[in-house]
């Protein structure tokens, strides 16, 4: 089999391995959209390098001579037909595969073989695997051919051979499906004419597999289009891609690599083939390309050209989708395999038809009162399928979107000269009648601009012959409250009347009126089916209002009879009139007298003038607002925020003044405003109000609530105070009342043990009265002092006030509570200096102690002052207490906390305890400490640093060397020697295995002068410590012995542990002593020295140093 990528050729048992490697160049993988893309990993490569050598090989083998099935001669058995030669070819471009085949050439045993391929078929069949005869049943059927065409190629059936050119053979292109990445076979099965199916696997399939890779579908979904001929707009809607695909497969909607929509418009429906044709320029309204449109959208609305007639459109959508397949270029998918074109277009037509012509209307009455009016005119033969709609109205018109026009039919074509439509006028029309003719073509395009030619003239339509064009059963009742009731029964024969009250001083008559039709005032007016009204009652003539007024009223009918807007009213006035007695003068107004108020009885009474009216009622209003804002205006009770209180309360029939008393709510400090309207038997009422003197309202200060009071408690420095625990000290209680009081407020203050602090009840006294200032209440004092006698615990304060209603109130304060004694402080360690303790370095000193409180304690901190009565003395800050035990009540808090006394300097010391309570009372405690640094000398003295220091020792002076000096000289024969250290150290290494004992040399002596110096003694030098010496040591040295060793180790005292030649410990060129163990071996756990500061030395030898553990005492020979 020969492949190709790109053009792949697939034959049958022909094998080329150098193709099929050319063919897989790569392993590759499968991206995520369905492209391949190459595998470059590293193991590859080593792959594909030895897969080199072994393609060379087999090209070599493959060169040799070879049977092949496409020698030209047919396979497998003629007699079956089966095809030859099978080829497929794949082109990536177009992404299909065509198979090719050939009939036989020769026949087996049936010499009418030939012939019978007149009556054959070939299937072709597609899988994924080799076909075979298992297998060829689940394998795709792709298509049928025809073996040999006879209509085609003639009656000769030796033209169906396929050799010499007879037979051109066979080629079936097949479109590879979107999204397809893999290997694929093919066979054909031939049907003979008794649809036998036959297959040769051999003969009539393709051994080896072809490489099919097709792109996946990126376009949108199921475009469709629809055109509205009323707005002449086409709506192109769709799916987008993201709404099907898969998490993981959509497409970027958002950056830079977003995709963006294109719609198309063509005059055919684009197909696979010509998809790629289209022009992806600028966009061009009414070109190909109409819009590009932003991810997401899925419709888009096109309005045509204006006199489009008869346009055939096709609409197709896009993707444009940036760095898609290759970087910097837009990918477009115009396979169109997604339903995003469509394969049948849409007819758009927005040139309206002719008008119609030939318009006529006549009328033709009935007995019994109805009638036809029958509407012809002439058809327009340059349309089809067109519609006649016949519209109506009581006047001419030019639109039909005027008002008063109406369609009342929809006519089709009858394919003759003339249209004509009978219209049933409905019973009770009465009018004039324009008739007008508009054609709709079959597209749904007409013009609502109606040609006077496409009109009939006025027509008269009389339907109404045998009818009443009145109401009757006239009633007329005047309800009160100013409003009358006129009812009736709607005429019969009309529909859609409108019914008009009418009002008249006297019964005018029809001609009266015709005359002068101001005659009569419209009261009302309805539609039918109400028939009745109700309406204000007003009066008409000059001057006061009468007592009763007499009204005439009329019912007349304004008929639709039929016809939109086409109303026709009668006014013969033939029996449509009622006479109706009114009553509409409202009484006089009450005028509002003194109102009371019980604070006891939380009541409120009042009191107005009887009103002159024995069968009417009286209402009581209340607003709790500010209803009359401006006295110019005029005010009703149907204003906002009045409310009633109570309604029909009776009138008295005698007496000057009327009561009436109403509970006031518990708890309210308001004002509120009350009004009395009074309404008569007919419902008459004047609603207007008035302020002031004689007027319809009071304003009342409804008042059952007790005073407040603005609470404050100030210390000494008349400052607010916020704690709620007092201390000892002077107070002052001030309170600010919220309204005027009946007398000053009295208070009184207890203790929670019964203890009255304020010596009983007391006033308070008034410090500030604020008349002048409405914003602020009366303030009033009273002076508390808290003295340390009086016992903790909390108060209570009761304060009493009554206003000028007598409203008493009560205020109790319970928060507050008396705390006027100290914290006590004790503690136990460290003991003070006093006491002769004192604290040695290595032991730690710990604070002890406790804290009391008769209320609770809030906090307690703690801080040192080190070197206590010397000018060195540190001040450290406050820190808090730690290691606390507290009792439940938090009155008692023990505490242990722990210092290591190698954190201070010998000498005194001062630990201080602050305590503080929750009322603020503070108490501090302080010891003085002592720590010292003390050790025991050989002659059983205690010597301390502190309190029997040592004396001083005489400050050393250092000289400053020269180069000449000896350290600067051992550095120059150093180096001198080092010049020469390997000869040295072979010399060094042989003298010191022949002759270990030898004398002393004076490197060595000057080794142990070193050793001495650095002092390497194991017992100190007692005397050194105590500034003592000997006799012998008193005694005055020799020049001689001068001039020996200074350092000599006679009394050096070596470890018995150690060996004999004791090592030379070197000390570190740092004066820091704090490694010195005072004389005492570092086995024995002896205490560290304080750090002291290093002293200067003389010249001439290192003295001893107060550190002596590693100082070697100098002591002369006696010898």
């Amino acid at each position: 089999m020969m492949k190709s990528k790109g053009g792949q050729i697939s034959t049958g048992p022909i094998k080329s391995i150098l193709l099929n490697f050319q063919r897989q160049p790569l392993n590759q993988h499968m991206k995520s959209d369905g492209m391949m893309k190459p595998d470059l990993s590293r193991g590859n490569r080593r792959h594909h390098r030895s897969s080199t050598v072994l393609v060379l090989l087999m090209f070599l083998i493959s060169a040799m001579p070879i049977s092949s099935a496409s020698d030209g001669s047919d396979h497998g058995d003629q007699d079956l037909m089966p095809a030859q030669d099978v080829v497929a070819i794949f082109d990536s471009a177009n992404e299909v595969t065509t198979i090719s085949w050939r009939n036989i050439k020769t026949a087996n045993t049936n010499p009418d073989i030939f012939e019978d391929l007149w009556d054959a078929t070939y299937h072709v069949y597609r899988y994924s695997e080799p076909i075979n005869a298992t297998n060829i049943a689940s394998a795709l059927f792709i298509d049928s051919v025809p073996a040999c065409d006879q209509s085609v190629l003639g009656a000769n059936p030796n033209d169906c051979k396929g050799e010499d050119g007879r037979h051109p053979g066979h080629n079936l292109v097949y479109q590879i499906p979107a999204g397809v990445a893999g290997e694929f076979y093919y066979a054909i099965q031939t049907e003979d004419k008794n649809g036998v199916m036959n297959f040769n696997p051999t003969a009539s399939s393709t051994t080896d597999g072809i490489d099919e890779t097709t792109s996946p579908v990126r376009s949108p979904f199921n475009v469709e289009a629809e055109y509205n001929p009323i707005t002449g707009q086409t709506t192109i809607s769709w799916i987008n891609y993201n709404v099907l695909a898969l998490d993981g497969a959509t497409i970027n909607s958002t950056g830079l690599d977003a995709y963006s929509i294109n719609v198309w418009l063509t005059d055919e429906a684009i197909t696979r083939e010509t998809g790629p044709s289209l022009n992806f320029g600028s966009v061009n309204i009414g070109g190909d390309l109409l819009a590009t449109l932003s991810p997401g959208t899925n419709e888009y609305v096109y309005t045509i050209p204006p006199s489009t007639s008869n346009r055939v459109s096709y609409y197709s959508v896009t993707y444009n989708l940036p760095n898609f397949s290759t970087p910097g270029e837009v990918y477009h998918d115009t396979r169109f395999l997604s339903n995003n074109n469509m394969e049948e277009g849409i007819i758009e037509d927005n040139t309206p038809p002719s008008h119609v012509t030939g318009v006529s209307a006549s009328f033709q009455g009935f007995s019994n009162g109805t009638g036809t009016t029958t509407v012809t005119w002439d058809e327009n033969p340059s349309e089809s399928n067109e519609v006649y709609q016949v519209w109506v109205s009581a006047t001419s018109f030019n639109n039909t979107t005027n008002q008063g026009v109406r369609k009342i039919a929809d006519v089709l074509e009858s394919g003759l000269a003339e249209g004509t439509f009978a219209y049933a006028l409905p019973i009770g029309t009465l009018g004039d009648a324009v008739y007008c003719v508009v054609i709709v073509d079959q597209y749904g395009r007409s013009d609502t601009e109606v040609n006077p030619q496409s009109c009939s003239t006025p027509v008269q339509e009389n339907a109404f012959a045998n009818w009443v064009a009145e109401p009757t059963n006239i009633v007329g009742e005047y309800l009160g409250d100013g409003k009358t009731r006129i009812s009736w029964t709607d005429q019969v024969g009309a529909e859609g009347e409108t019914y008009t009250v009418w009002r008249a001083n006297y019964q005018v008559s029809a001609g009266e009126w015709q005359a002068q039709e101001d005659l009569m005032t419209m009261k009302c007016q309805v539609p039918d089916g109400v028939q009745e009204c109700i309406f204000d009652v007003t009066y008409d003539g000059i001057g006061v209002v009468p007592p009763q007024i007499t009204s005439h009223y009329f019912v007349t009918s304004k008929a639709r009879y039929g016809l939109n807007m086409a109303e026709f009213e009668y006014r013969g006035l033939d029996n449509n009139h009622v006479v109706v007695i009114e009553d509409i003068k409202a009484p006089n107004k009450v005028i509002m007298s003194n109102f009371q108020i019980s604070s006891q009885d939380k009541t409120l009474e009042l009191s107005w003038q009887r009103p002159q009216e024995p069968q009417g009622t009286v209402s009581v209003y209340r607003n709790l607002g500010t209803p009359f804002t401006d006295l110019n205006s005029v005010y009703y009770i149907d204003d906002p925020g009045w409310e009633l209180v109570e309604s029909d309360i009776a009138i008295p029939s005698d007496g000057v003044y009327q009561t009436y008393m109403m509970d006031l709510e518990d708890g309210v400090q308001r004002v509120a405003w009350y009004a009395v309207i009074v309404t008569d038997e007919y419902n008459n009422s004047d609603t207007e109000l008035y302020v002031g003197t004689g007027s319809n309202t009071q304003e009342v200060n409804e008042d059952t609530l007790g005073p407040d009071i603005n609470f404050r408690l100030l210390d000494e420095n008349n400052v607010k105070v916020e704690s709620t625990s007092l201390t000892k000290g002077d107070y002052t209680i001030r309170v600010e009342a919220s309204e005027n009081l009946a007398t000053e407020p009295m208070i009184n203050i207890t203790s929670s043990s019964g203890e009255s602090i304020s010596a009983g009840i007391q006033r308070m006294a008034l410090v500030a009265s604020n008349a002048e200032n409405p914003d602020k209440g009366p303030e009033y004092a009273f002076s508390l002092d808290i003295t340390s006698s009086i016992d903790a615990g909390n108060i209570l304060i009761e304060i009493s006030l009554d206003d000028v209603y007598n409203n008493g109130r009560v205020h109790l304060y319970e928060n507050f509570s008396i705390d006027g004694q100290s914290p006590k402080i004790v503690i136990y360690s460290p003991s003070s200096s006093s006491e002769g303790s004192k604290y040695l370095y290595g032991n730690d000193i710990k604070l002890v102690g406790g804290i009391t409180d008769d209320v609770e304690i809030a906090s307690a901190k703690v801080k040192f002052l080190r070197n206590y009565g010397t000018s060195s003395s540190v001040n450290e800050p406050w820190r808090n207490v730690t290691g606390l035990v507290k009792s439940e009540d938090n009155r008692e808090w023990a505490f242990e906390m722990e210092y290591a006394s190698g954190n201070f300097e010998y000498g005194s010391h001062q630990v201080t305890v602050r305590a503080i309570d929750v009322a603020g009372n503070e108490m501090e405690f302080s010891v003085v400490f002592v720590v010292d640094w003390c050790r025991h000398r050989e002659d059983g003295i205690t010597v301390c640093e502190y309190e029997n220091p040592v004396a001083e020792e005489p400050e050393t002076i250092y000289l400053e060397p020269s180069y000449s000096d000896a350290p600067y000289t051992i550095v120059w024969a150093v180096s001198g020697v080092s010049f020469f250290s390997i000869i040295v150290a072979a010399i060094v290494i042989i003298t010191a295995m022949s002759a270990p004992k030898k004398k002393k040399t004076t490197d060595e002596e000057e080794d142990n002068w070193m050793s001495e110096f650095i002092g390497t003694s194991a017992e100190p030098d007692m005397d050194a410590i105590t500034n003592t010496q000997s006799k012998e040591q008193a005694k005055p040295a020799s020049n001689d012995e001068d001039e020996d060793d200074p350092f000599d180790t006679v009394n050096k005292l070596e470890r018995k542990t150690r060996p004999k030649k004791q090592e030379i410990v070197e000390e570190e060129e740092d004066d820091d002593d704090d490694d010195d163990d005072f004389g005492f071996d570092d086995d024995d756990g002896a205490m560290e020295a304080p750090k002291k500061r290093p002293r200067k030395r003389p010249a001439a030898r290192k003295p001893a140093s107060r550190k002596v553990a590693k100082r070697k005492a100098v002591k002369r020979d006696d010898d």
